[in-house]
C-alpha cells in the first residue's frame, strides 16, 4: 500500500525583483535606511533539488506588530550554481515580504526603485513562477 502526501505551500507573500550592481551588503544597507528595517546577514539560503543545488546569500529581518509578524528577506538570485529563479535571471536580488498585514506594493516598489544603487525594481507574482518552491525559507 502506497501513501501519497500532497502539500501546498502558502505563496501569499510579496515578491520583488531588484537589479543592482552593488554587493549584497551595500544594497541591504541602503534598503535598511530607506525602509527603516534592520535586515542582517543570516545563514545562506540552501536549495537542494533536482536540477538546482546551491547556496544563495540572504539577509533577513522579522518584526511583530499588532499580533502580526512580518518577515523581510533579501536573497541573491545568483550563485556559482546558477539562478535561484531561472525565469527571472535578469534580477540580481529577490526581496520577499511575508506578512498578513496590508502592504502597499506600489509604494514599496517606488521606494526601492528610488535608491541610488538600484537600477530596476519590479513586483513579481509568486503564483506565476515555476520555481516558487525555491523561495521557501527555513527560518
Amino acid at each position: 500500500m502506497k501513501l501519497h502526501l500532497d502539500f501546498d505551500f502558502d505563496f501569499s507573500f510579496l515578491l520583488f525583483g531588484i537589479s543592482s550592481r552593488v554587493p549584497d551588503y551595500h544594497l541591504c544597507w541602503h534598503m535598511n535606511r530607506a525602509l527603516k528595517l534592520e535586515m542582517y546577514r543570516s545563514d545562506a539560503h540552501t536549495v537542494v533539488k533536482k536540477g538546482l543545488s546551491g547556496k544563495y546569500e540572504r539577509f533577513t529581518f522579522s518584526r511583530t506588530t499588532n499580533d502580526c509578524t512580518t518577515i523581510w528577506n533579501l536573497v541573491a538570485n545568483h550563485s556559482h550554481d546558477g539562478a535561484l529563479l531561472k525565469q527571472h535571471r535578469t534580477f540580481d536580488y529577490l526581496f520577499v515580504v511575508d506578512t498578513d498585514d496590508e502592504v502597499d506594493a506600489g509604494a514599496l516598489t517606488k521606494r526601492i526603485h528610488e535608491l541610488p544603487v538600484v537600477l530596476a525594481c519590479y513586483k513579481i507574482d509568486p503564483q506565476a513562477i515555476k520555481q516558487r518552491e525555491n523561495l521557501i525559507f527555513d527560518s
